[in-house]
């Protein structure tokens, strides 16, 4: 599988390697977009390009603003697509990105809102109701769930509805299976 193939197609399976790969590349990319724009809000995908269409039209915006967006986004897509390959892997369809990519971020606001980094005030933060509080725990257990489908566990192996498993891919012909493919094409 390209490079090319591997960040942007959602189509296919990639193994654990390719996860933890993309798990690198998201740590990385954000930490070089915060040296190369210094000034760019680090807040979400989402407020960046809130901001790309309060900037618009492109002269009056900084351009840090456009380019961080753009990196964002494409980001963005890129985290999806290996995501949506990782689960096809996983004999999952792109259906369970909603749960897995959902609960993790409801559950983080929840937690940010509760610790009053949210708010901005420097005084104790809100009460949680008990049933907020519980809510935001089951959230946590499926992101911790969602980490270990994702990242921990083996691929269905063989073929499944997605593909061939990325594993049989990278291992060489037996000389066995050799010579009955080369039976086969001289037979064909």
């Amino acid at each position: 599988m390209g490079a090319i193939r591997f960040l942007f197609s959602p189509h296919g399976r990639i193994g654990r390697l390719g996860m933890w790969l993309y798990g690198l590349i998201s740590v990385f990319v954000p930490l070089a977009e915060g040296v190369v724009f210094p000034e760019a809000d680090n807040a979400t995908v989402l407020g960046r390009a809130a901001s790309f269409v309060v900037y618009w039209p492109a002269a009056s915006a900084p351009l840090f603003a456009f380019a961080a967006t753009a990196l964002d986004l494409v980001m963005l897509w890129v985290g999806l697509s290996i995501t949506v390959k990782r689960l096809h892997d996983r004999g999952k369809g792109a259906g369970w990105l909603v749960l897995m990519w959902l609960a993790p971020y409801v559950a983080e606001y929840l937690a940010l809102y509760r610790l009053g980094m949210i708010t901005g005030s420097t005084s104790a933060p809100p009460a949680l109701p008990a049933w907020l509080l519980i809510v935001t725990m089951v959230l946590g257990m499926i992101a911790l769930w969602a980490f270990i489908e994702l990242y921990v566990r083996r691929g269905e192996p063989g073929t499944n509805r997605f593909g061939p498993s990325p594993s049989a891919a990278r291992q060489p012909e037996t000389p066995v299976d050799a010579r009955a493919n080369a039976s086969q094409s001289v037979g064909d």
